[in-house]
């Protein structure tokens, strides 16, 4: 009867909050993986590079933007709901940050 108990517990996942997920984990290993050409080319990356990380940057605003509208809605996993709204703000804040930085010293 327990184990009824636990499956008829369980909420369902939303795929909204998966693919948000997987959008901002994405989003920081595009970013670690341009800082690491970054700093083997010192500085001197190719157009397409950087291109390939301002695409990176706009998935994680959308990501962010999704996350937080299904991050009220409590029918669904909460777990997910969560990382579908922190990874995509982590990568969102690590892109604002470089790029300001960016801005400002160079």
């Amino acid at each position: 009867m327990a184990g009824r108990r636990r499956r008829k517990d369980k909420q369902p996942v939303a795929r909204i909050n998966i693919i948000t997920t997987v959008l901002g984990l994405l989003s920081l290993a595009v970013f670690f993986l341009i800082i690491r050409i970054a700093s083997q080319t010192a500085g001197s990356m190719p157009k397409a590079v950087a291109g390939i990380g301002l695409v990176s940057f706009v998935l994680a605003l959308w990501s962010v933007w999704n996350g937080k509208n299904t991050l009220k809605n409590v029918e669904y996993n909460t777990v997910l709901r969560i990382t579908g709204f922190v990874f995509p703000l982590l990568a969102t804040i690590v892109w604002l940050f470089i790029y300001v930085y960016g801005i400002f010293v160079f």
